[in-house]
């Protein structure tokens, strides 16, 4: 773990989001976030910041992926009913729902992650900011 002794965490509320957007630690804005697609490492390399606190803490990140899939599949849905209006074609706008609510979850997952800690920093559990907080406990 190396934190520049200059390094102040941040509590603007758009950078934090804006963090998660982009695969970024929500405290300290380093990268390389995932060994793979689905693979979160344990803790921030620079910060140390330990992602999951305790069991079941990905729900919240489970949540925010199924209403985006959700409100991705009403837009596709929306847009080509309003393309095909009067003669809407049943088929397509099935395709659309089912590809919506299928694919968008894989593509969003890793994002979803990193929002749920860039949320739960921001308004569950701010004191995790502060260097030297939410480090994982010696056993």
């Amino acid at each position: 773990m190396v934190t520049p002794s200059d390094w102040q965490p941040t509590r603007s509320l758009p950078r934090l989001i804006g963090r998660g957007f982009a695969l970024r630690c929500a405290r300290c804005g380093q990268g390389g976030l995932f060994r793979r697609w689905t693979e979160m490492v344990e803790a921030c390399p620079r910060c140390g910041l330990v992602f999951e606190q305790e069991e079941g803490y990905w729900v919240g990140a489970l949540t925010i992926a199924t209403v985006a899939a959700l409100l991705v599949s009403i837009v596709g849905i929306v847009i080509v009913t309003i393309l095909t209006w009067p003669d809407l074609p049943i088929a397509p706008l099935i395709a659309v729902g089912v590809v919506g609510m299928l694919l968008f979850p894989i593509l969003f997952y890793p994002f979803s992650k990193t929002l749920w800690v860039a949320i739960d920093l921001s308004f569950f559990n701010p004191w995790r900011l502060q260097p030297g907080t939410g480090l994982r406990k010696a056993r």
